[in-house]
């Protein structure tokens, strides 16, 4: 091949290998989640109480999840569904940069030698073995991770002569942070440090970069993956933003510390290891070991600074992250929490719906519409964020709930079309016509409201305990509003049959507002049904 053509061919053989690196990370560690199971969330709210567990918490789940950053991540979805605090999670978050070191000591073992063979014995446990599908899907994932540092080298030996590359090379080492500089857009770019120091010991297998050279590396990778944190928490509670600078200020901290101490820190780095792969990944341990010592006991005051670096404010941008997807029982607790908030806007319409019509108030009619508007962007954030929830590695009872969550969005939805397009319509009618309700039927929709409204509240904390004796009672209120609609109706006939004038003005508007309400009821009623269902064992 032509030495011209060495550095494309060489920069589309190092894509693809980091390409594939990429890929087997995400599907070996995708197994490994599989096999854990409920018990990483289980094994989080027990034990994260303690700074110590949590670290140990960290190391754990990130060893599992084979990426800092997916931790960290469902550290911020646990922290904007208010399942987990700061706190809990400030000790998890050292653990979790401890844990991701464990990827790039693999690496720096010569399993690359091996990688294909890894792969095939990966395949036939997916396939030939039921039982062991997960390890094998784990086995293979990480046999192609294996493999993609052997491309790297491949790519890479050519290049080892090119006068060019030796100056970059050169350059790097005599500039520190412009090779971190370098390592943070990469690592941001592929939203994994792992990948960014698995490049770097692959390349230290060929000798195209040296020890001074590979720790600004790892410290600019570090600092990189704190990108994903700061995505994740942007639409998040200011607990979730907080977890997300806490990473921020770990890092950073540690970058300011590291680099005037550059010289000391490789010659202790190189006097762990005589070849050169396994220096840098004990260089990428040893940062991140002295980091735990150094932050795990100033969790307190930090925990302080944090607090006052990003105050509490109020959330109205809901509860729902999508990196939460990933993990369906946090998914689905976050949807719960976002159709409880669906339930409290639809609760106060309907509160709010008896006054504004009684009154003839303008401003409180166009404060209900406007409520509605915002009843339906939630509904549709709502089922959108179901609707991509993955149905692989969700539990029975998950599967459930996550269906009842779309029905009961549905019936909360038109809960609250319900009030703002036909109740207020009435509330308009009476307005425009200055009509007068007689007392006795204003009583009756007075007291009707009320009952209808128990049931609303009612569901409301079905929705919240997925309590299955309370939904089946609730659904069983649907013939109730049915016969209680008739009482009042009738009762509306015989003061029709008296000949009073008010009767006769608001007969209309009165018989359609009374079965409105019990539509309203209807819709709490096939809540609880859909509650009843999702909670069967």
């Amino acid at each position: 091949m032509p030495l011209e053509k060495w550095p494309v061919v060489a920069l589309i053989e190092a894509l693809a290998a980091l390409s594939l690196f990429l890929f087997g990370l995400y599907y070996g560690s995708k197994g490994l989640r599989r096999l854990a199971g409920n018990r990483l969330r289980q094994v989080i709210f027990s034990l994260t109480a303690n700074r110590f567990l949590g670290t140990l918490v960290g190391i754990g789940v990130t060893t599992i999840f084979q990426s800092s950053s997916a931790t960290i991540s469902l550290l911020i979805g646990l922290a904007s569904s208010g399942l987990v605090d700061l706190s809990q999670c400030l000790g998890i978050i050292l653990g979790a940069d401890i844990g991701t070191t464990i990827t790039v000591q693999l690496l720096a073992f010569r399993l690359f030698d091996y990688g294909l063979l890894i792969t095939i014995v990966g395949f036939g446990l997916m396939n030939f073995w039921p039982r062991l599908r997960d390890w094998g899907q784990a086995v293979f994932g990480f046999g192609l991770v294996f493999h993609s540092i052997r491309m790297v080298m491949s790519a890479a030996e050519p290049m080892n002569s090119l006068p060019q590359v030796q100056t970059a090379v050169r350059a790097a080492a005599g500039i520190p942070w412009l090779a971190l500089v370098f390592a943070v857009l990469l690592t941001a770019l592929v939203r994994s440090s792992a990948a960014t120091i698995g490049l770097v010991v692959g390349l230290s297998f060929t000798g195209l970069v040296e020890l001074r050279s590979a720790i600004p590396f790892i410290l600019g990778a570090n600092l990189g993956t704190t990108v994903n944190a700061i995505i994740a928490s942007w639409r998040g509670s200011a607990e979730a933003k907080r977890i997300a600078a806490s990473h921020v200020l770990f890092k950073f901290i540690v970058v300011i510390i590291c680099l005037p101490f550059l010289e000391p820190l490789v010659r202790l780095c190189a006097f762990t290891a005589r070849d050169l792969p396994r220096q840098i990944a004990n260089s990428h341990t040893i940062i991140n070991l002295l980091a735990a010592l150094l932050f795990l006991p100033l969790l307190g005051p930090l925990e302080k600074l944090l607090r006052r670096l990003v105050p509490d404010f109020q959330a109205s941008i809901g509860y729902l992250d999508r990196t939460a997807l990933e993990a369906p029982e946090l998914a689905v607790a976050q949807a719960t929490r976002e159709v409880l908030r669906l339930g409290d806007v639809c609760l106060a319409m309907f509160r709010k719906a008896l006054p504004v019509f009684l009154e003839g108030d303008k401003e409180g009619r166009r404060a209900i519409i406007s409520q509605d508007d915002q009843a339906d962007e939630i509904a549709e954030g709502i089922t959108g964020f179901l609707a991509r929830l993955p149905q692989e590695g969700a539990s029975a009872q998950v599967s459930r709930r996550a269906m009842a969550l779309f029905s009961i969005t549905h019936e909360l939805e038109h809960i609250g079309d319900v009030v703002s397009k036909n109740l207020m319509n009435y509330c308009r009618k009476k307005i425009n016509e200055n009509l007068a309700f007689s007392e006795e039927g204003l009583a009756d929709l007075s007291q009707f409201h009320r009952e209808v409204e128990e049931s609303l509240v009612t569901a409301l904390a079905t929705i919240a305990t997925w309590d299955r004796m309370l939904a089946q009672r609730l659904a069983q209120k649907k013939d109730w509003g049915v016969l209680r609609q008739r009482e009042f109706y009738n009762r509306h006939l015989e003061r029709l049959s008296q000949g009073l004038k008010p009767t006769i003005d608001t007969s209309t508007i009165h018989v359609d507002f009374l079965a409105d309400l019990e539509r309203i009821n209807f819709h709490c009623a096939q809540i609880g049904a859909a509650v009843a269902d999702a909670a069967e064992q």
